[in-house]
C-alpha cells in the first residue's frame, strides 16, 4: 500500500463535537433541479452495438429519447427509455423507479420514506438544493445535494447526510459490499422479530423466513460517532456540494449467480471514476475539469535509525482530495477545486503525519509542483522493541473467535473476522482473573495482544512504569476518541500519536514493566485499539 496523500481545504475550520437532541428534518429551503442530457461519452448503458463500430450520430439516433414531463401538480418524471424516475415537487423525493418492466423497485410505503436525502441536524435553518441528472442511454441517474448556510443562520450541528433508498424486500434479498463481503439478506420482518442484543441495531435471527439464517447475528454498523460531526457557530456561513453520485441499475436474467451483477457494477464504477469530475452539472458550485487544478510531487522519508538514506514512501469540513503515491513516492492529485489547501501524507510502516509547510493555492487550470518533500517522522533514538505494525489498523493483532451463539457466518474464516458480533465480551472470557500480560521477546503480538483494549475500563489511558499502584500515573492521554469503532465492529478509529518520556531513574536492572490502564469503568463499547507501540533508547551520535 503506497503513501496516502490528503489535500484539505483550509478556508473553513474543522470541528470535533456533536450536540445532543438530534432531529431528522427537511430544511426550510429545499430547491429541486432536474437535468436531462445527451452525452455520448458518459453513456453507461449496454450499447446497441460496440463503440468501435458506431459514430455519435448513429448512436444518438439508436438510443431512446430523453423525456421530462409533469405528472399532475405534484410530480416530475425523468425517462430515458431504460429507467424512469418519478420525483415529488418541490421536495425532490424519489417516489418511483421503473426498470425492466418493474413498476417500482422502491417499497410501497409512505412517499416520504422511499428515496430521499437523509439529514440529521439540530435545526432546520439550512438551504438545501437537491439535483437529479439523467443521461441518454444511461442505466441509472445521478443525484447531488448542495448544503448552504447564510450569514445570520443560527448555530447547528450536522451529524449525517446520505442518500437513502428503501427497496422492495421481495425483489432485493442479496447484498454485495465487496468481493469478499456478499450474502443473502434477512427481511425487515426477520430483523424486527429477532432477539435484540447489546444495542438495538444488532439482533439474533430467531425465526427467519430463510431457515439457513436462523441463529445468525445481523447488525448495522454505519455509525461513525460524534468526532465526525460538523458543528457551526451562530451566524457562520458555509456551502458544500455532495455528489453527484450515480444510482446504477442492472439485471441478468440469463444468469442466476448474483456475482455477474456485482462484476458488471464494478466495471460501471470504473467508468464513473474515469469520468470524474463530471462535465454535466449546471451548478456553478461544481467546477468543471478545466476549472480545477493539479498538485504533483514526491515524498521521501528520512529516519536515520531505520535507514541513513532517503526512503521512497511507497509502502472535513471542507473538501478533501486523496491519492496514493507510486513505488518511487511520486504522486499526482487531479481535479482539485480552486481554493487554499493544506497537504498531508502518511506512509505505511512510518509513524506520524507529514504536513507541507505552506498553504497551496489552487487556481482554475493551474498545476502546482511541490517537488521532493522529505518527511522526518518522530524519533528520539534507536528501537529497543516494538509491538505491532504502524499501519493505522489493529488488524495484525489477535482477533478471537466469537461466542458460538453469536456467529455471523459471513465472517467465519474471513480476513475481516473482527466484524463478528460481541468480540468485546470475549476479552473477559479469555482473561477472567487478570488483564493481558505481554512479555517482550517471548510473546507474539499476532497471538498474545488482544486487538482492542476493552471491557474493564474506559477510553482514556494511564501509563505507569514498574509501579501499578502509583498515586499518579507517569502519563495520561485524557479522554480520546468518540468514534464508536468497537461497537461498529471496526478495526481502527481516529488516529492519535503519543510520545512518552521515561527517565532512566524509573528503570531497574533486569525486567521492567509498563502498565497501560484505562482509568474508569464504563460501557462495554468503551475502549481503544493500539496501532503500534515502540520503546526507543537514548539517541546516539551521528
Amino acid at each position: 500500500m503506497g503513501t496516502v496523500f490528503k489535500l484539505v481545504l483550509i478556508d473553513h475550520r474543522t470541528v470535533m463535537e456533536k450536540a445532543a437532541g438530534w432531529k431528522r428534518q427537511w430544511g426550510l429551503f429545499v430547491l429541486l433541479i432536474v437535468q436531462l442530457f445527451f452525452i455520448v461519452e458518459a453513456s453507461g448503458a449496454t450499447p446497441v452495438r460496440g463503440p468501435g463500430s458506431i459514430n455519435s450520430r448513429e448512436l444518438k439516433s439508436s438510443l431512446p429519447p430523453l423525456r421530462l414531463h409533469r405528472l399532475g401538480h405534484d410530480y416530475v418524471v425523468m425517462d430515458n427509455g431504460i429507467v424512469m424516475v418519478t420525483l415529488s415537487t418541490p421536495k425532490g423525493l424519489v417516489t418511483r423507479i421503473q426498470y425492466q418492466g418493474i413498476d417500482n423497485i422502491l417499497e410501497y410505503n409512505k412517499e416520504t420514506n422511499r428515496g430521499y436525502w437523509d439529514i440529521l441536524w439540530t435545526t432546520t435553518r439550512e438551504r438545501v438544493l437537491d439535483g437529479f441528472v439523467m443521461l441518454r442511454g444511461s442505466s441509472g441517474f445521478y443525484t447531488y445535494s448542495i448544503f448552504e448556510r447564510l450569514e445570520g443562520f443560527p448555530a447547528m450541528t450536522i451529524d449525517q447526510g446520505r442518500v437513502a433508498f428503501k427497496l422492495q424486500h421481495k425483489l432485493f434479498n442479496y447484498m454485495a459490499i465487496s468481493d469478499t463481503r456478499q450474502r443473502v439478506m434477512p427481511t425487515p420482518y426477520d430483523r424486527s422479530n429477532g432477539q435484540p442484543l447489546d444495542y438495538h441495531e444488532a439482533v439474533v435471527l430467531t425465526n427467519p423466513s430463510n431457515p439457513q439464517l436462523k441463529g445468525e447475528v445481523f447488525f448495522s454498523n454505519h455509525y461513525a460517532g460524534r468526532t465526525m460531526s460538523l458543528e457551526f457557530q451562530d451566524g457562520e456561513p458555509w456551502k458544500k456540494v455532495f455528489g453527484p453520485v450515480f444510482i446504477y441499475l442492472n439485471s441478468d436474467s440469463a444468469n442466476k449467480d448474483p456475482s455477474s451483477l456485482w462484476e458488471d457494477a464494478k466495471k460501471q464504477s470504473v467508468r464513473e471514476t474515469e469520468s470524474w469530475p463530471y462535465d454535466f452539472p449546471l451548478s456553478e458550485d461544481f467546477p468543471t475539469a478545466k476549472q480545477r487544478g493539479t498538485v504533483t510531487g514526491r515524498l521521501l522519508v528520512h529516519d536515520r535509525y531505520i535507514n541513513r538514506n532517503l526512503i521512497n514512501a511507497n509502502s472535513a469540513y471542507g473538501y478533501q482530495f486523496w491519492t496514493r503515491a507510486d513505488a518511487e513516492g511520486h504522486f499526482v492529485i487531479k481535479g482539485i477545486r480552486p481554493g487554499n489547501y493544506s497537504l498531508y501524507a502518511w506512509a505505511p510502516g512510518i509513524i506520524g503525519d507529514y504536513r507541507y509547510d505552506n498553504f497551496i493555492n489552487i487556481a482554475p487550470g493551474g498545476e502546482i509542483r511541490v517537488g521532493n518533500l522529505v518527511y522526518y517522522p518522530p524519533r528520539v533514538g534507536p528501537t529497543l522493541w516494538e509491538i505491532g505494525v504502524p499501519d493505522r489498523t489493529a488488524a495484525e493483532f489477535f482477533v478471537p473467535d466469537p461466542d458460538s451463539k453469536r456467529v455471523n457466518n459471513l465472517y467465519t474464516d474471513h480476513a475481516d473476522r473482527f466484524r463478528q458480533y460481541g468480540l468485546w465480551d470475549r476479552y473477559s472470557d479469555l482473561y477472567p482473573n487478570h488483564d493481558l500480560i505481554f512479555n517482550v521477546g517471548t510473546s507474539s503480538y499476532q497471538k498474545n495482544w488482544f486487538f482492542a483494549h476493552v471491557t474493564r475500563k474506559q477510553n482514556n489511558t494511564y501509563v505507569r512504569v514498574n509501579n501499578p499502584r502509583a498515586a499518579y500515573p507517569h502519563f495520561t492521554t485524557r479522554l480520546i476518541g468518540r468514534d464508536n469503532a468497537i461497537a461498529r465492529h471496526g478495526i481502527h478509529g481516529l488516529y492519535s500519536l503519543y510520545s512518552v518520556d521515561i527517565s532512566s531513574l524509573q528503570l531497574v536492572k533486569g525486567s521492567n514493566s509498563i502498565y497501560l490502564t484505562q482509568s474508569r469503568g464504563g460501557s462495554p463499547f468503551n475502549g481503544l485499539m493500539y496501532d503500534y507501540l515502540r520503546l526507543e533508547g537514548p539517541p546516539y551520535a551521528s
